[in-house]
């Protein structure tokens, strides 16, 4: 039986990694008409399956599936999808699960990073993602990385579930999976359109004179926060003037108080125009912690959207981040699957449309970098000249930029590690 994935040769054999797994019976693939059926194809094809797996095809077989005609003549043999792309899932409700067809013809480097120069290689490469993330790889790989983000979260409903079974409890807990696609009120798309809500993206500067400046560039930061940040399952609710709850997810109206250390650190309610603003929850609470330590002046919240929040995205991220330590996927996983599904979160009409998770992590990137910087200026007086979404750049007296990292920033590879990314004598 074939585990993951498998290639269909132009002499019909399946190829399974390295092992053949058999031949077709080419006969029982023809119409009565004397017409080869892509559909009957996929019925021969599916019972070679383990579970949900991936068929890769080129050539003829390839040729087959792009020809005019192909569509009607799948859906007369009973399978369900949408229209035949260069990934394309077959579903048929007798088989109870999936096959996911790729048309290597149509593939290309930029949206398929793992295709080959040869189609064995490309199929080698496709069962190794699914091996070590579990997931087949499904079309672009912001798709690929939203469809891991589903299987996982069905995967821990599952865990959850027999866990609940076996307990003692005589009161249940009712277990769900995230809800997928989210439509904004009125209020919500004020509040996901606002600034405020992305403050990633705002830059900062101060001046010190200093020989040398060097900058600190965080590795994968957002999907480091989206391991921890708190999401809604469900959609977010009119919670009105709520007094703060880091336990929340959501948005918040807040009117903020003066910000104490504006001359060495930024803002942590970032800025905006003046008067009350949204904020997230990841932001809220970092607000909350500096009113604690008497720099900030203090807030008032107007109004709210929140619901529980849960760490949703927690295993998605440590299942990239052991991926990203592989070799074959390194590459994979750093410039093409975390980014673009991200940013999928934030788009609408995507398999996954959570503009809400996309403001909290975004929200809870940031603040674990401010708290870098804060760390730094707490322990030793240092304040940032410059910084830039993930970048930060320090004035410093000694030349090596290694030797004069702050020590919250972490050199080093893989998840939440910084690297060195510019360095100049001023």
């Amino acid at each position: 039986m074939i585990e993951r994935t498998c290639l269909l040769t132009d002499d019909a054999s399946l190829i399974d990694g390295e092992t053949l797994r058999g031949r077709l019976p080419l006969d029982r693939v023809v119409t009565s008409d004397g017409e080869v059926s892509p559909g009957l194809l996929l019925d021969l094809v599916i019972p070679q399956f383990q579970r949900e797996g991936s068929l890769l095809l080129h050539g003829q077989w390839a040729d087959l599936f792009l020809q005019e005609q192909a569509a009607d003549l799948i859906r007369a043999t009973g399978w369900r999808f949408s229209k035949i792309d260069t990934w394309t899932t077959f579903e048929r409700p007798q088989d109870k699960r999936a096959l996911h067809v790729g048309l290597i013809p149509r593939m290309t480097s930029d949206r398929m990073p793992l295709l080959a120069p040869w189609p064995d290689e490309t199929a080698v490469r496709l069962d190794h993602w699914h091996k070590v993330t579990g997931c087949p790889w499904r079309g672009t790989p912001g798709v690929a990385g939203t469809s891991l983000m589903r299987s996982l979260a069905e995967a821990q409903l599952k865990e959850d579930q027999e866990e609940e079974r076996k307990s003692p409890r005589k009161r249940k807990r009712v277990l769900t999976i995230p809800r997928w696609s989210l439509q904004l009120s009125e209020d919500l798309q004020r509040a996901w359109k606002s600034p405020e809500a992305d403050l990633g993206k705002k830059q900062w500067s101060r001046q010190e004179k200093a020989p040398f400046q060097h900058t600190y560039d965080a590795r994968m930061m957002y999907l480091a926060a989206a391991g921890v940040s708190l999401l809604a399952r469900d959609a977010l609710t009119h919670t009105g003037r709520l007094p703060f709850d880091a336990a929340l997810s959501g948005f918040w109206l807040v009117e903020f108080q003066r910000w104490g250390l504006a001359k060495v650190l930024p803002d942590p309610a970032g800025y905006g125009a003046a008067g009350p603003r949204w904020v997230t929850t990841a932001t809220l609470q970092l607000v909350a912690d500096q009113v604690e330590r008497g720099h900030h002046g203090g807030f008032t919240v107007l109004d709210s959207w929140t619901a529980k929040g849960y760490r949703e995205l927690r295993r998605w991220s440590s299942t990239l981040r052991d991926a990203h330590e592989d070799p074959m996927l390194h590459d994979v996983i750093h410039d093409y699957v975390y980014r673009e599904a991200w940013g999928m979160l934030g788009r609408p009409g995507t398999r996954v449309y959570r503009p809400d998770w996309h403001a909290a992590v975004l929200a809870t990137a940031r603040c674990n970098l401010w708290r870098k910087m804060w760390t730094t200026y707490e322990t030793s007086g240092q304040a940032p000249l410059h910084i830039a979404t993930d970048a930060v750049t320090y004035a410093s007296d000694i030349e090596d930029p290694a030797a004069a990292c702050p020590p919250a920033f972490d050199l080093r590879e893989g998840l939440g590690g910084f690297r060195i990314s510019r360095s100049v004598a001023v």
